[in-house]
Protein backbone atom coordinates (compact mmCIF):
# COMPACT_ATOMS: atom_id res chain seq x y z
CA UNK A 1 0.00 0.00 0.00
CA UNK A 2 1.58 3.56 -1.09
CA UNK A 3 2.44 6.17 1.64
CA UNK A 4 1.68 9.82 1.64
CA UNK A 5 4.86 10.58 0.67
CA UNK A 6 4.79 7.96 -2.72
CA UNK A 7 1.23 9.34 -3.74
CA UNK A 8 2.55 12.89 -3.85
CA UNK A 9 5.32 11.90 -5.56
CA UNK A 10 3.17 10.64 -7.93
CA UNK A 11 1.26 13.36 -8.58
CA UNK A 12 4.35 16.05 -8.90
CA UNK A 13 5.38 13.33 -11.37
CA UNK A 14 2.53 13.89 -13.30
CA UNK A 15 2.30 17.34 -13.09
CA UNK A 16 5.67 17.87 -14.37
CA UNK A 17 4.42 16.03 -17.69
CA UNK A 18 1.85 18.17 -18.18
CA UNK A 19 3.37 20.43 -20.91
CA UNK A 20 0.51 23.40 -20.93
CA UNK A 21 -1.31 26.12 -19.41
CA UNK A 22 -4.79 24.47 -20.08
CA UNK A 23 -3.47 21.06 -18.68
CA UNK A 24 -2.43 22.17 -15.48
CA UNK A 25 -5.69 24.52 -15.37
CA UNK A 26 -8.15 21.58 -15.18
CA UNK A 27 -5.49 19.19 -13.71
CA UNK A 28 -5.94 21.72 -10.77
CA UNK A 29 -9.82 21.73 -11.42
CA UNK A 30 -9.95 18.24 -11.03
CA UNK A 31 -8.25 18.48 -7.74
CA UNK A 32 -11.01 20.70 -6.68
CA UNK A 33 -13.74 18.33 -7.43
CA UNK A 34 -11.74 15.85 -5.87
CA UNK A 35 -11.26 17.36 -2.33
CA UNK A 36 -14.97 18.06 -2.65
CA UNK A 37 -14.97 21.95 -3.74
CA UNK A 38 -17.47 22.10 -6.66
CA UNK A 39 -18.23 25.43 -7.07
CA UNK A 40 -14.46 26.19 -7.79
CA UNK A 41 -14.92 23.23 -10.52
CA UNK A 42 -17.16 24.65 -12.11
CA UNK A 43 -15.91 28.08 -11.94
CA UNK A 44 -12.45 27.33 -13.71
CA UNK A 45 -14.02 25.36 -16.07
CA UNK A 46 -16.79 27.78 -17.08
CA UNK A 47 -14.31 30.62 -17.22
CA UNK A 48 -11.66 29.34 -19.04
CA UNK A 49 -13.49 28.07 -22.01
CA UNK A 50 -14.88 30.78 -24.79
CA UNK A 51 -15.92 28.32 -27.05
CA UNK A 52 -19.52 27.08 -25.91
CA UNK A 53 -22.31 26.10 -27.59
CA UNK A 54 -25.49 24.04 -27.86
CA UNK A 55 -26.49 25.50 -24.26
CA UNK A 56 -29.50 23.66 -22.48
CA UNK A 57 -32.83 24.90 -23.93
CA UNK A 58 -31.27 28.07 -24.82
CA UNK A 59 -31.19 30.12 -27.94
CA UNK A 60 -27.52 31.57 -28.82
CA UNK A 61 -26.45 34.35 -26.35
CA UNK A 62 -26.72 36.59 -28.83
CA UNK A 63 -30.08 36.77 -29.41
CA UNK A 64 -31.64 35.39 -26.12
CA UNK A 65 -33.19 37.24 -24.21
CA UNK A 66 -32.24 38.08 -20.46
CA UNK A 67 -33.49 35.18 -17.97
CA UNK A 68 -34.85 34.61 -14.74
CA UNK A 69 -33.23 31.72 -12.18
CA UNK A 70 -35.80 30.01 -10.00
CA UNK A 71 -34.08 28.89 -6.59
CA UNK A 72 -31.72 31.09 -5.02
CA UNK A 73 -29.39 28.17 -3.14
CA UNK A 74 -26.31 26.00 -4.03
CA UNK A 75 -27.73 25.12 -7.39
CA UNK A 76 -29.21 28.35 -8.28
CA UNK A 77 -26.12 30.01 -7.43
CA UNK A 78 -23.77 27.68 -10.00
CA UNK A 79 -26.78 28.02 -12.65
CA UNK A 80 -26.33 32.01 -12.35
CA UNK A 81 -22.47 32.08 -12.90
CA UNK A 82 -22.19 29.23 -15.67
CA UNK A 83 -24.98 31.18 -17.37
CA UNK A 84 -22.63 34.15 -17.00
CA UNK A 85 -19.85 32.39 -18.34
CA UNK A 86 -21.58 31.96 -21.77
CA UNK A 87 -22.44 35.03 -22.12
CA UNK A 88 -26.32 34.95 -20.99
CA UNK A 89 -28.03 37.92 -18.81
CA UNK A 90 -30.08 36.89 -15.80
CA UNK A 91 -32.09 39.47 -14.59
CA UNK A 92 -33.32 38.42 -10.99
CA UNK A 93 -33.92 35.13 -9.20
CA UNK A 94 -37.07 33.54 -8.10
CA UNK A 95 -37.41 31.88 -4.88
CA UNK A 96 -40.47 31.73 -2.52
CA UNK A 97 -38.66 31.06 0.84
CA UNK A 98 -36.31 33.81 0.41
CA UNK A 99 -36.35 37.66 0.09
CA UNK A 100 -33.70 40.68 -0.61
CA UNK A 101 -31.09 39.56 -3.29
CA UNK A 102 -28.61 36.98 -4.48
CA UNK A 103 -25.64 37.61 -5.76
CA UNK A 104 -26.88 41.27 -6.62
CA UNK A 105 -29.97 40.32 -7.46
CA UNK A 106 -33.19 40.87 -6.84
CA UNK A 107 -35.17 38.42 -5.80
CA UNK A 108 -38.96 38.57 -6.67
CA UNK A 109 -42.29 37.00 -6.77
CA UNK A 110 -43.26 35.28 -9.69
CA UNK A 111 -46.58 37.59 -10.10
CA UNK A 112 -43.67 40.78 -9.55
CA UNK A 113 -41.59 38.86 -12.56
CA UNK A 114 -44.67 38.00 -14.69
CA UNK A 115 -45.54 42.03 -14.63
CA UNK A 116 -41.90 43.37 -15.28
CA UNK A 117 -41.09 40.63 -17.57
CA UNK A 118 -43.32 38.75 -19.07
CA UNK A 119 -41.70 37.51 -21.87
CA UNK A 120 -38.66 36.10 -20.23
CA UNK A 121 -37.50 32.33 -19.81
CA UNK A 122 -37.01 30.60 -16.39
CA UNK A 123 -34.93 28.35 -15.43
CA UNK A 124 -35.63 25.98 -12.85
CA UNK A 125 -32.16 25.67 -10.97
CA UNK A 126 -32.89 23.77 -7.80
CA UNK A 127 -32.33 19.76 -8.31
CA UNK A 128 -34.50 19.32 -4.73
CA UNK A 129 -37.22 20.94 -5.61
CA UNK A 130 -37.68 21.78 -9.47
CA UNK A 131 -41.08 19.85 -9.74
CA UNK A 132 -42.35 21.91 -6.95
CA UNK A 133 -41.20 25.00 -8.83
CA UNK A 134 -42.38 23.62 -11.78
CA UNK A 135 -46.05 23.80 -10.21
CA UNK A 136 -45.82 26.85 -8.99
CA UNK A 137 -44.97 28.45 -12.41
CA UNK A 138 -47.61 26.88 -13.83
CA UNK A 139 -50.40 27.82 -11.23
CA UNK A 140 -49.12 30.79 -11.74
CA UNK A 141 -50.03 31.02 -15.65
CA UNK A 142 -46.46 31.06 -16.89
CA UNK A 143 -46.45 29.18 -20.07
CA UNK A 144 -44.64 25.76 -19.97
CA UNK A 145 -42.82 26.73 -23.17
CA UNK A 146 -41.01 29.37 -21.20
CA UNK A 147 -40.07 27.14 -18.42
CA UNK A 148 -36.61 25.12 -18.90
CA UNK A 149 -35.97 22.10 -16.56
CA UNK A 150 -31.90 21.41 -17.19
CA UNK A 151 -31.85 17.64 -18.30
CA UNK A 152 -28.86 17.17 -15.73
CA UNK A 153 -28.23 18.86 -12.43
CA UNK A 154 -27.51 22.12 -13.94
CA UNK A 155 -27.69 23.59 -17.32
CA UNK A 156 -25.87 22.09 -19.26
CA UNK A 157 -23.28 23.10 -22.49
CA UNK A 158 -20.40 21.60 -24.60
CA UNK A 159 -17.14 22.90 -26.30
CA UNK A 160 -14.37 21.28 -28.83
CA UNK A 161 -13.49 18.33 -30.46
CA UNK A 162 -13.22 15.63 -27.96
CA UNK A 163 -10.71 13.16 -29.02
CA UNK A 164 -9.38 14.92 -32.04
CA UNK A 165 -8.32 18.23 -31.25
CA UNK A 166 -5.06 18.12 -29.26
CA UNK A 167 -2.59 16.36 -32.18
CA UNK A 168 -2.95 16.37 -36.21
CA UNK A 169 -3.52 12.61 -37.55
CA UNK A 170 -0.64 10.49 -38.98
CA UNK A 171 -0.99 8.83 -42.40
CA UNK A 172 -2.02 5.05 -42.28
CA UNK A 173 -3.66 5.51 -38.47
CA UNK A 174 -4.24 2.29 -36.49
CA UNK A 175 -7.07 3.50 -34.40
CA UNK A 176 -8.45 1.65 -31.60
CA UNK A 177 -11.66 2.62 -29.97
CA UNK A 178 -12.54 1.43 -26.31
CA UNK A 179 -16.41 1.77 -26.00
CA UNK A 180 -17.35 2.80 -29.65
CA UNK A 181 -20.94 2.76 -28.55
CA UNK A 182 -22.99 4.46 -30.87
CA UNK A 183 -20.00 4.43 -33.53
CA UNK A 184 -20.28 8.41 -33.22
CA UNK A 185 -16.22 8.33 -32.38
CA UNK A 186 -15.58 6.29 -35.20
CA UNK A 187 -17.13 8.76 -37.87
CA UNK A 188 -14.99 11.68 -36.34
CA UNK A 189 -11.85 9.41 -36.31
CA UNK A 190 -12.78 9.18 -40.01
CA UNK A 191 -13.44 13.18 -40.63
CA UNK A 192 -10.24 13.95 -38.57
CA UNK A 193 -8.04 11.24 -40.45
CA UNK A 194 -10.09 12.33 -44.12
CA UNK A 195 -10.31 8.67 -44.79
CA UNK A 196 -6.47 7.99 -44.27
CA UNK A 197 -6.49 5.68 -42.14
CA UNK A 198 -4.94 1.37 -42.15
CA UNK A 199 -7.64 0.01 -39.82
CA UNK A 200 -9.86 0.20 -37.03
CA UNK A 201 -10.67 -1.64 -34.31
CA UNK A 202 -13.92 -1.08 -32.23
CA UNK A 203 -14.72 -2.47 -28.85
CA UNK A 204 -18.82 -2.79 -27.95
CA UNK A 205 -19.65 -4.80 -24.96
CA UNK A 206 -23.58 -4.20 -25.27
CA UNK A 207 -25.05 -6.83 -27.96
CA UNK A 208 -27.95 -4.15 -29.50
CA UNK A 209 -25.53 -1.44 -29.54
CA UNK A 210 -22.96 -3.98 -31.20
CA UNK A 211 -25.02 -5.04 -34.31
CA UNK A 212 -25.99 -1.04 -34.61
CA UNK A 213 -22.28 -0.29 -35.46
CA UNK A 214 -21.23 -2.92 -37.03
CA UNK A 215 -24.46 -2.02 -40.06
CA UNK A 216 -23.66 1.40 -39.61
CA UNK A 217 -19.81 0.14 -40.84
CA UNK A 218 -21.19 -2.19 -43.24
CA UNK A 219 -19.52 -0.37 -46.36
CA UNK A 220 -16.80 1.41 -44.81
CA UNK A 221 -12.52 -0.43 -45.52
CA UNK A 222 -11.07 -1.96 -42.84
CA UNK A 223 -13.09 -0.99 -39.88
CA UNK A 224 -13.77 -4.21 -37.24
CA UNK A 225 -15.92 -3.98 -34.32
CA UNK A 226 -15.85 -6.56 -31.77
CA UNK A 227 -18.26 -7.52 -28.86
CA UNK A 228 -16.34 -7.36 -25.79
CA UNK A 229 -15.94 -5.12 -23.27
CA UNK A 230 -11.64 -4.18 -22.83
CA UNK A 231 -10.24 -5.30 -19.48
CA UNK A 232 -7.07 -7.17 -18.27
CA UNK A 233 -7.77 -10.44 -19.35
CA UNK A 234 -10.17 -12.57 -21.18
CA UNK A 235 -12.78 -12.98 -19.28
CA UNK A 236 -16.75 -12.67 -18.49
CA UNK A 237 -18.09 -9.39 -16.49
CA UNK A 238 -21.32 -8.67 -14.94
CA UNK A 239 -22.63 -5.50 -16.61
CA UNK A 240 -25.01 -3.04 -16.01
CA UNK A 241 -26.53 -2.03 -19.34
CA UNK A 242 -27.65 1.83 -18.81
CA UNK A 243 -27.26 3.31 -22.18
CA UNK A 244 -24.62 5.27 -22.94
CA UNK A 245 -23.63 4.65 -19.22
CA UNK A 246 -23.11 0.80 -19.35
CA UNK A 247 -20.18 -0.71 -17.38
CA UNK A 248 -19.08 -2.99 -15.43
CA UNK A 249 -20.41 -4.03 -12.27
CA UNK A 250 -20.86 -6.64 -9.66
CA UNK A 251 -24.46 -6.20 -9.17
CA UNK A 252 -25.11 -5.96 -12.61
CA UNK A 253 -27.81 -7.26 -15.07
CA UNK A 254 -26.16 -8.82 -17.85
CA UNK A 255 -22.79 -11.02 -18.44
CA UNK A 256 -19.93 -9.68 -21.03
CA UNK A 257 -17.41 -11.34 -22.79
CA UNK A 258 -14.22 -9.11 -22.39
CA UNK A 259 -10.92 -9.61 -23.21
CA UNK A 260 -7.26 -7.73 -23.77
CA UNK A 261 -6.85 -5.57 -26.09
CA UNK A 262 -2.98 -6.63 -26.60
CA UNK A 263 -4.60 -9.94 -27.39
CA UNK A 264 -7.01 -8.97 -29.99
CA UNK A 265 -4.06 -6.36 -31.80
CA UNK A 266 -1.19 -9.09 -31.32
CA UNK A 267 1.98 -7.47 -33.33
CA UNK A 268 0.08 -4.75 -35.50
CA UNK A 269 1.65 -1.63 -34.94
CA UNK A 270 -0.97 0.67 -33.28
CA UNK A 271 -0.62 4.52 -33.63
CA UNK A 272 -3.98 5.92 -31.83
CA UNK A 273 -5.70 4.18 -28.61
CA UNK A 274 -9.12 6.02 -27.13
CA UNK A 275 -10.50 4.71 -24.33
CA UNK A 276 -14.13 6.22 -23.19
CA UNK A 277 -15.18 2.77 -20.76
CA UNK A 278 -17.01 4.14 -17.96
CA UNK A 279 -15.00 3.83 -14.83
CA UNK A 280 -12.68 0.41 -16.11
CA UNK A 281 -10.11 2.51 -17.69
CA UNK A 282 -7.06 1.25 -15.28
CA UNK A 283 -8.33 -2.52 -16.21
CA UNK A 284 -8.41 -1.65 -19.91
CA UNK A 285 -4.93 -0.15 -20.03
CA UNK A 286 -3.81 -2.96 -18.19
CA UNK A 287 -4.67 -4.91 -20.41
CA UNK A 288 -2.91 -2.62 -23.27
CA UNK A 289 0.41 -2.21 -21.64
CA UNK A 290 2.00 -4.75 -23.99
CA UNK A 291 0.69 -2.51 -26.86
CA UNK A 292 1.63 0.88 -25.57
CA UNK A 293 5.25 0.06 -24.15
CA UNK A 294 5.72 -1.65 -27.68
CA UNK A 295 4.60 1.67 -30.16
CA UNK A 296 3.72 3.86 -27.83
CA UNK A 297 0.47 4.94 -29.26
CA UNK A 298 -0.94 8.38 -28.78
CA UNK A 299 -3.22 7.75 -26.34
CA UNK A 300 -6.85 9.65 -25.58
CA UNK A 301 -8.30 7.96 -21.93
CA UNK A 302 -11.19 9.44 -20.36
CA UNK A 303 -10.04 10.37 -16.61
CA UNK A 304 -13.74 11.33 -15.00
CA UNK A 305 -15.14 8.25 -14.09
CA UNK A 306 -13.71 8.25 -10.64
CA UNK A 307 -12.66 11.20 -9.21
CA UNK A 308 -9.09 10.09 -8.74
CA UNK A 309 -8.87 8.70 -12.01
CA UNK A 310 -6.81 11.87 -13.21
CA UNK A 311 -3.48 11.31 -10.90
CA UNK A 312 -3.88 6.93 -11.03
CA UNK A 313 -4.28 6.60 -14.88
CA UNK A 314 -1.93 9.04 -15.79
CA UNK A 315 0.64 7.78 -13.36
CA UNK A 316 0.16 4.13 -14.84
CA UNK A 317 0.65 5.29 -18.75
CA UNK A 318 3.81 7.04 -17.45
CA UNK A 319 5.03 4.05 -15.50
CA UNK A 320 4.52 2.12 -19.27
CA UNK A 321 6.56 5.04 -21.25
CA UNK A 322 8.35 7.60 -18.99
CA UNK A 323 8.95 9.64 -21.78
CA UNK A 324 4.85 10.54 -22.82
CA UNK A 325 4.04 14.04 -22.92
CA UNK A 326 0.38 15.16 -21.43
CA UNK A 327 -2.26 16.97 -22.07
CA UNK A 328 -5.17 17.36 -20.43
CA UNK A 329 -8.52 18.60 -22.45
CA UNK A 330 -12.35 19.31 -21.06
CA UNK A 331 -15.76 18.90 -22.90
CA UNK A 332 -18.56 20.00 -21.32
CA UNK A 333 -19.55 22.25 -18.33
CA UNK A 334 -20.40 19.96 -16.11
CA UNK A 335 -18.05 17.52 -14.25
CA UNK A 336 -18.02 14.55 -17.52
CA UNK A 337 -15.20 14.22 -20.20
CA UNK A 338 -12.15 15.78 -19.28
CA UNK A 339 -9.66 13.25 -21.15
CA UNK A 340 -5.87 12.84 -20.80
CA UNK A 341 -4.02 12.85 -23.81
CA UNK A 342 -0.44 11.25 -24.18
CA UNK A 343 2.11 11.86 -26.74
CA UNK A 344 5.32 9.95 -27.34
CA UNK A 345 8.08 12.77 -26.58
CA UNK A 346 10.11 11.46 -29.38
CA UNK A 347 7.47 12.38 -32.26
Amino acid sequence: MENQLQWFEKIENVYRHLQDEESRVLFNARFYFFENREEDFFDVVGSYYHDWKNVDGLEDASIEKPLVVCGGGHDGKITKRLLGYWGYRVVCFYDKYKKGTIEGLEILSVEEIKEKYKDLKFIVASNNFKYEIFHDLIMCDVDKERIIIPKYRYMYSVRGNQYFDVFPYQKGEVFIDAGTYDGKTILDFIKWSESDYNEVIAFEPIHEMYKKVVRQFSDFHNISVHNYAVWNQEDELLFVEAGVGSHQNCNGNTIVKAVDIDRIVGEKKVSFIKMDVEGSEMNALIGASKTIRRDHPRLAICIYHKEIDFIKLSSYILQLYPEYKLYIRHYTSYIWETVLYAIDEQE
